[in-house]
């Protein structure tokens, strides 16, 4: 009786997951391109920060992304690296493809308790938008963007804006080009 209340149990507490695994042939195929290429190889990815100073200390910057089962998003992390070869973290990520809503979902966690959440949006073969909310730990929230560009095979181009609230504006911050790792 035991055996048959625990196979119950287990038949009840998978059946869910059975019917939600991953299948990336449902996704569209820039966005299985775009996991395809942010994940490839080592998913390592390392810019160079021209603006180094007294408060940017870092010489270079390091993005880490790992595909998800079935290749159906990533999670990823951001981080500085100084001239002494020590790191530090500044955000993690995870992107994934939202069915219900048709769209690439963004969202990412850091900075001492700051949270973004967004959605990208593709532009041709080589160019994507995201746009995120965030709020941060004094309870402020802003709106930010990214445009992507992909460049050659083993690069790319994250320019960061930050949005206007009064006028929704992209108002340019910076840029970084990053090269794939192997």
């Amino acid at each position: 009786m035991r055996l048959i209340i625990a196979l119950v149990l287990v038949y009840f507490a998978t059946a869910p997951i059975a019917g939600a695994q991953s299948d990336s042939s449902l996704l569209p195929a820039w966005y299985q391109a775009h996991i395809g290429f942010m994940t490839r190889d080592s998913g390592a990815w390392i810019a160079e920060n021209h603006d180094v100073s007294d408060q940017n200390p870092y010489t270079h910057f390091g993005l880490q992304w790992t595909a998800m089962p079935g290749n159906t998003g990533m999670t990823g992390r951001l981080y500085g690296l100084r001239a002494d070869g020590s790191t530090e973290e500044f955000w993690q990520f995870r992107e994934f493809w939202h069915a219900g809503d048709n769209q690439a979902r963004v969202m990412q966690w850091g900075l001492g308790g700051a949270f973004g959440d967004g959605v990208m949006t593709r532009y041709g073969d080589d160019f994507a938008t995201i746009r995120q909310t965030f709020s941060w730990p004094n309870g402020v929230r802003t709106e930010g963007g990214h445009i992507i560009r992909t460049g050659a095979d083993n690069t790319y181009t994250a320019e960061q804006y930050r949005i206007n609230p009064d006028t929704g504006q992209w108002e340019f911050q910076h840029a970084l080009t990053f090269s794939r790792q192997e």
